[in-house]
Order: C-alpha cells, then structure tokens, then sequence
C-alpha cells in the first residue's frame, strides 16, 4: 500500500479546503485547529497523511486569501500595482 493519496481523494481535499477558506478566515481557522487537535488523536498511519495533507491544502488557501487581502489594500506592491502597471504612491512603486 502506498502512502500517498490518489489524486481524486486529494481533488475532494482541495475542493473542501476551498469551500471552507471561502467561508471566511475565522472559520478556516477554526477547522484548521479542530484538525491539528485531531491529527494528535491519530494512530494510523494513512489517517495521519490524510490530515496532513488536509491541513497543508487549508494552510494554503488561507495564506492565497491572505496574500490577496493585502494586495487589494496596496495594489499589489510588489509588482508595481494592477492593471495599469503604475502602482501606488503608498507603496512607493509609482511606475518606477
């Protein structure tokens, strides 16, 4: 038995973790201790993957949400701002 997942399993993690990320940080948080607490309940070994690999998908999704809430607030800084390419004053980049 392998101890990697098939790529449907993780398809259905990817869509749950989505859908749960969407739903709103304070909740996606929430689901993301409620798994850490019960992947230390766990013995087996395939269980254990499966969790992690649940909560690495979350962690992610949270971190893309994240990452594009503070690009909404600074135009996205790091690359000289959005559609026009100008960018910000704030962030410093101003076309530069």
């Amino acid at each position: 038995m392998s101890n990697e997942i098939s790529n449907k399993t993780k398809l259905k993690y990817i869509i749950e973790t989505k859908r749960i990320a969407r739903g709103g940080l304070d909740n996606a948080y929430l689901y993301l201790d409620e798994w850490k607490k019960y992947r230390k309940t766990l013995n087996n070994k395939k269980s254990r993957i499966n969790i992690d690999t649940k909560i690495n998908l979350l962690e992610l999704e949270i971190d893309k949400i994240e990452q594009a809430s503070a690009n909404m607030e600074c135009g996205d800084c790091g690359d000289g701002g959005g559609f026009g390419g100008g960018g910000s004053d704030i962030c410093g980049s101003a076309g530069h």
